[in-house]
């Protein structure tokens, strides 16, 4: 199925961008603007591995299994579940930020449907994991670099549009993050293929050898002024 694009959509949802940095909604909206067909080549890289079948086939709720805190704070200091819980403390946020976001969204474009939407649903709720494993914090370098970085990965359009945004008007020392969020992407193992609940007590260092994931180097964040 051809999905189409809606070019206009996804510059306004940019403008906006420009001057709302914050603003989730806008980087859905060029999502699903631009979709192409990162979800559908996602759902047959899934249909290749046991584990992939059996997420098409059951459609856990990462969401769920994120918004329970008490059972990932009994979880080892070290542990990817940890990493987790201090990376959503320190950017203020829980784990129906993203789905709000993405359900406030006016489905114009692009509608999936069974597996497709599953695959779309879990790439959101598993976003901040991939800021943990990848040491990119929420901020105005870090996003963009992780969304560098899903574009290596499931060669999404939107997260293309996104990074060479930021990276057309970024001071010069901001590019190099996203340069390397994206060779990151290249290196390292499928992030949508892995069992993230069977990763979260087991040891962040470990979790991202097993991943192949080189964190990015230390950066000072830079935020939009919080209140």
């Amino acid at each position: 199925m051809m999905h189409r694009y809606d070019i206009g959509r996804a510059m306004r949802a940019m403008k906006v961008l420009e001057h709302e940095q914050d603003n989730i909604q806008q980087v859905f909206e060029i999502a699903d603007a631009l979709p192409g067909h990162a979800a559908l080549l996602a759902v047959w890289r899934l249909r290749r591995s046991a584990f992939g079948r059996r997420l098409l086939a059951e459609r856990p709720s990462m969401t769920h299994i994120l918004r329970d805190r008490a059972r990932l704070a009994a979880m080892p200091a070290d542990s990817l579940a940890a990493g987790y819980l201090r990376f959503m403390d320190s950017e203020r946020l829980d784990a129906d930020a993203l789905v709000v976001a993405d359900c406030a969204v006016r489905r114009a474009t692009y509608a999936p449907s069974g597996d497709e939407d599953y695959v779309w649903e879990h790439i959101r709720d598993t976003h901040d994991l991939w800021h943990v494993v990848t040491g990119f914090h929420g901020d105005l370098i870090g996003e963009p670099a992780l969304q560098a970085f899903m574009c290596a990965q499931l060669g999404h359009p939107g997260s293309a549009a996104l990074a060479l945004l930021v990276f057309a008007k970024a001071p010069p020392g901001v590019r190099p993050r996203l340069v390397e969020g994206f060779m990151m992407g290249l290196r390292a193992r499928g992030l949508l293929g892995q069992d993230w609940e069977s990763l979260l007590p087991l040891p962040l260092a470990d979790v991202r050898r097993r991943l192949r994931v080189r964190p990015v180097r230390h950066y000072t964040p830079m935020y939009v002024a919080r209140a």
